[in-house]
């Protein structure tokens, strides 16, 4: 969501269970649904103009129906539908960096990893893209970010 131009919104916890007015720019909440108060929270935050980042604390009733709740409400976009599911958040913020026109030793800096696990982070990521070189990994990233935000 960061890469998207969106920011986290309210106090840094996701700013569920919040109330939620009209969102200042593109603003985020983030939290895992486990029962029906935090599907209920993340829901309102939905349903005020908020993006939303939900994690299943584990399949069941209750994320089923918020799945659906929010495919009603919102253009939902799920994750685990683009290239980019499997990739881990170290993968993605050297992508990023990458994108940004760094070098590996200043993207493995920015991820906080050795430059030796950025360039086994990095040949894991493009294989899994199937991108030609880090540039073309980091072009597929941007992309796929676009097509999410």
């Amino acid at each position: 969501m960061r890469l998207a131009g969106w920011a986290p919104a309210g106090d840094g916890s996701g700013g569920v269970g919040q109330a939620f007015g009209p969102p200042d720019g593109r603003a985020f909440v983030q939290g895992t649904v486990g029962n029906e108060a935090r599907a209920e929270s993340m829901l309102l935050a939905v349903a005020a103009g908020y993006g939303a980042i939900a994690v299943a604390e584990s399949p069941g009733e209750v994320w089923t129906r918020f799945v659906r709740a929010v495919d009603e409400l919102a253009d939902a976009r799920r994750w685990e539908t683009t290239r980019l599911a499997g990739l881990d958040e170290a993968q993605i913020e050297l992508l990023a960096a990458i994108g940004r026109g760094e070098r590996v030793p200043a993207a493995a800096r920015a991820a906080s990893v050795s430059e030796r696990s950025a360039h086994r982070l990095l040949f894991s990521a493009r294989t899994q893209l199937g991108a030609r070189s880090n540039t073309h990994a980091a072009s597929i990233l941007v992309a796929e970010v676009g097509r999410l935000g």
